[in-house]
């Protein structure tokens, strides 16, 4: 039950990693960018949604699963600085996108592929199997929005749901906003409106 802890642990901690870690080193690596470009007022896109789900055992197709579920977005409009700034803060599948040629939707397709060969490949403890069964159970629930979409300033949100085996799962909701020319993750202050009270806000939070 070791890997099953490790996966219980990881799954959120990589979430709010790949959605977070990546503001720093975003916006210092395209201060430099060409801002001769016509700046965009909205953002154009496409959603896609990988989907699927696994038995445990190939022999037991009632018993437990492991269901996978990730709806992702591309950017196809704004400088290709800010296309890549927003599918590499959003994606879970960085691993897998040299692989899949940058294919952003087939590397989550390869991503969700490995994790249900990990998982058929986990060791089986029968007597848990039998009393226990939903030690066993998995499922990755990860959905990116966009929620505001004008005036130069993308907000993307990212939810997450992972279940690992034990008592409950584990939820997180992240919000990132982006702009363009040049590209970069905006901060709270930017976002906000004129003369608000961060004190008050934490206090709100």
């Amino acid at each position: 039950m070791q890997k099953l802890e490790y996966m219980r642990l990881v799954f959120p901690l990589l979430f709010l990693f790949i959605f977070s870690c990546n503001q720093k080193s975003d916006q210092e690596g395209h201060e430099t960018e060409n801002t001769s470009e016509q700046a965009v007022d909205t953002f154009t896109y496409r959603s896609f949604a990988v989907n699927d789900s696994i038995s445990l055992l190939e022999d037991m197709p009632d018993g437990p699963m492991f269901r996978y579920d990730y709806g992702g977005l591309v950017f196809t409009n704004g400088t290709d600085a800010f296309q890549k700034m927003v599918a590499d803060t959003t994606n879970s599948a960085d691993s897998m996108l040299t692989a899949a040629g940058g294919d952003y939707e087939q590397a989550e397709r390869m991503r969700m592929r490995q994790l249900f060969e990990e998982y058929r490949n986990e060791e089986v403890e029968q007597e848990l199997l039998e009393n226990a069964a939903v030690a066993y159970e998995r499922a990755i629930d990860e959905q990116y929005t966009v929620v505001h979409n004008k005036g130069g300033v993308l907000t993307v949100q990212g939810s997450y749901y992972a279940y690992m085996g034990g008592a409950h799962g584990i939820y997180g909701t992240i919000y990132r906003s982006f702009t363009d020319q040049p590209a970069r993750i905006l901060g709270l202050e930017e976002v906000m409106v004129s003369g608000f009270d961060r004190a008050q806000l934490g206090e709100m939070i």
